[in-house]
């Protein structure tokens, strides 16, 4: 059972096989119930090789650099616009970390280093997409110092301390079709 699909023969059993296959490996995958069982060693490398459910698993990170950290003062940008969507603070748990500062959302990944942890992050400025990275280290007097990289533009070190958990979560940063479907 061969066909041309843009003039190339394609083996239609290899194909289908290879569904199957991949539908078998599918099984093998971990849940996040599952997941809770495993030795923490075995739960993050299963998370780093991508062998787990839609649901992202948790990152373990230091606990001095867990929770909520309120951005005081950057390098780069006017420290009195940092409050413009409510309080700017970065959340740095390993499980659906956030960031707002000025008018940029964000979803964070965050993983632990030698000497700090580092982050991606993807959202938006006011509507335009946007991502970046970052790092951060504790300073001595117990305060983080920071980066924040903007893909293809600005980056800005920053400080920040320690914060209570907001008692309404960061929101979502919103996408592109939103600034459309805005009414005025």
């Amino acid at each position: 059972m061969n066909r041309y699909v843009r003039g190339k023969v394609v083996d239609l059993r290899a194909v289908m096989t290879g569904r199957k296959n991949a539908e078998e490996l599918r099984k093998t995958v971990a849940t996040r119930e599952e997941l809770a069982d495993f030795h923490p060693a075995h739960a993050i490398y299963s998370a780093r090789r991508g062998q787990f459910a839609e649901e992202p698993v948790m990152t373990e990170i230091p606990s001095e650099y867990r929770g909520c950290w309120r951005i005081t003062e950057t390098s780069q940008w006017v420290d009195d616009g940092l409050d413009i969507l409510g309080p700017a603070l970065l959340s740095l748990t390993g499980y659906t970390d956030r960031l707002r500062v000025h008018c940029l959302l964000a979803y964070v990944n965050c993983k632990p280093t030698r000497t700090g942890v580092s982050f991606t992050w993807e959202g938006a400025w006011e509507y335009d997409q946007m991502s970046g990275s970052g790092r951060v280290t504790l300073r001595k007097d117990g305060r983080l110092k920071g980066t924040f990289r903007i893909k293809g533009g600005d980056s800005s070190t920053f400080i920040a301390e320690r914060a209570e958990e907001p008692d309404e979560p960061i929101p979502p940063p919103p996408s592109y079709r939103d600034k459309w479907r805005r009414r005025w």
